[in-house]
């Protein structure tokens, strides 16, 4: 993107952030503090919004482990072409992000993403 300023995050410095967006495991194992703590944490300023990423890249793979906009409803919208500008720079073969979100799955659809697994849980009493 162009006029986007990129910054560094510590886990400590992301996680409040992720938290207060709401970022969740899908699971339900994994906090804000320790997703965050998973990858390499970016804070991305485009002048209009800013989102803090938590990125892993494996095997020419760019895992997005979470994503929060400043503004809500504009982590996918911006947030995912963002991802895939980064993903190209670093020559990855594929993006990979999970989610329970069946609206974020059929607008993620549209954007050339697909359904690659499912995670299945139960919840022992």
């Amino acid at each position: 993107m162009e006029n986007c300023e990129v910054k560094a995050l510590t886990a400590e410095q992301a996680a409040p952030i992720l938290a207060r967006a709401g970022i969740v495991d899908p699971l339900g194992i994994n906090t804000a503090e320790s997703i965050a703590a998973s990858g390499n944490c970016f804070a991305f300023d485009d002048g209009a919004d800013a989102f803090v990423f938590v990125l892993r890249l494996r095997s020419g793979v760019l895992f997005v482990d979470a994503t929060a906009a400043m503004q809500a409803g504009q982590a996918l919208a911006k947030g995912l072409p963002l991802a895939d500008e980064i993903a190209r720079q670093a020559n990855c073969r594929s993006i990979v992000f999970e989610t329970a979100r069946p609206g974020l799955v059929r607008r993620a659809k549209k954007m050339g993403y697909r359904v690659a697994s499912i995670n299945m849980k139960k919840d022992l009493a």
